[in-house]
């Protein structure tokens, strides 16, 4: 079972006990993995800790609850394993911006189901039309601004955030491979690679030159994790025809 088969089978497992006492070890089961590391993919992956999702999920439902005839605000907070009324009544209205005996008259926010869809046939079979997605522009005079190198860094992992929505059939697949990948495990496990597991390393030539040139000027200062200069590295050789990595050619090819 590979990682976005995992991350669908605990997603679905959350979604049929969100009105049960559940741990991360319950969840983390369903993946076949620890704990620590499970928390770690989904929240790189996702974009929400399992804490965060859960709790959002569980307060949306909770509000479509209230609006039933007849609800109680108790036995709501007692469905979605909240201690008390009290609690629960500070949630709410920290999620949705309004206390839940006002639920009937509030704008109310929904917290949708998250689901997977990979589709990685037909993507890379246009690369000319996907390279014209991709945005430098906003990080080109990144190395001549006035601001920390933390700071520099944070914005090449958010571009990365904003580039992997604009192309999610490549950045999807080279994210696939990276948590496919055990030989990563261990350095996967640091929060730096967050910019590996967002799909920061593009498969074009030019977009990886480009990533170095970034990331260069700020290694001194120890803010890029080492595992990175060995993610791209592997690639452009995979791109270069130097290595028989099959997960990754299939990726690049």
């Amino acid at each position: 079972m590979n990682w976005i088969q995992s991350l669908s089978k605990a997603i679905s497992y959350i979604e049929n006990h969100l009105t049960d006492d559940i741990s991360i070890d319950d969840i983390s089961s369903q993946a076949y993995s620890s704990s620590s590391h499970f928390q770690f993919v989904f929240h790189v992956v996702m974009g929400f800790t399992i804490g965060e999702y859960i709790r959002n999920r569980r307060l949306s439902l909770a509000a479509q609850d209230l609006l039933q005839p007849n609800s109680k605000i108790l036995d709501v907070a007692m469905r979605y394993q909240y201690d008390s009324q009290e609690s629960f009544s500070k949630a709410f209205t920290r999620f949705h911006g309004t206390s839940p005996s006002k639920a009937h008259s509030g704008k109310l926010k929904q917290f949708h189901p998250l689901s997977i869809n990979l589709t990685i046939q037909g993507g890379f079979d246009m690369p000319y039309n996907l390279i014209n997605e991709f945005y430098w522009n906003d990080l080109g005079e990144l190395n001549n601004e006035n601001i920390t190198d933390d700071e520099k860094y944070k914005r090449i992992v958010n571009w990365a955030g904003r580039a992997r929505g604009k192309n999610p059939t490549v950045f999807d697949a080279l994210t696939e491979w990276v948590l496919d990948d055990c030989q990563w495990t261990n350095d996967k496990l640091t929060e730096n690679e967050q910019i590996l597991m967002q799909g920061v390393f593009a498969w074009f030539k030019n977009q990886n030159a480009k990533l170095r040139e970034l990331l260069l000027a700020l290694e001194p200062s120890g803010v890029v994790n080492a595992a990175v200069w060995g993610a791209l590295d592997r690639f452009d050789d995979e791109l270069s025809g130097h290595t028989h990595d099959k997960q990754l050619h299939d990726v690049v090819a």
